[in-house]
């Protein structure tokens, strides 16, 4: 008597691969880039002047980057470690490390004061990087392997 092994159809490995990988990046949301802005916000709200502020312009100090840089450098990380076979990922990852740096570079400036931007230049650079940053980030995320 032979036992006949019952292998999952190749559909239920995908959608847990796919389930997997949504609990990864909401995790990654939930985790990394809510609770990595809490202090800001609570900062933010703390130092927030509804007469004289805009709390987005609050928001957008040097201390963001730090939240930018860290979240994408721990993501490019990852995905380089995954991009063995894939052109893409190693692509994706050294753009990211590479804004990385720019975001790091960007901290340095605006917390050392060492350029003579007025403070809505500096505000509208800081949310660009961080956007810019966070968005690699994400995509990092996204296309590394749950």
């Amino acid at each position: 008597m032979s036992q006949s092994v019952v292998q999952d159809p190749p559909v239920d490995a995908s959608n847990r691969m796919a389930r997997r990988k949504r609990q990864r990046l909401i995790g990654w949301v939930l985790f990394g880039l809510v609770l990595s802005l809490a202090p800001l916000f609570v900062a933010g709200i703390m130092e927030y002047q509804p007469q004289k502020d805009n709390l987005l312009e609050v928001l957008s100090t040097e201390e963001l980057l730090t939240v930018a840089f860290t979240l994408s450098g721990a993501a490019a990380v990852d995905i380089l470690v995954d991009s063995r076979e894939s052109v893409w990922k190693f692509f994706l990852s050294i753009i990211t490390l590479l804004m990385t740096l720019v975001t790091m570079g960007g901290y340095v400036l605006f917390k050392g004061q060492l350029t003579h931007l007025t403070h809505d230049t500096i505000v509208t650079t800081v949310q660009c990087l961080y956007l810019a940053t966070a968005l690699l980030a994400f995509l990092c995320e996204f296309s590394s392997e749950a």
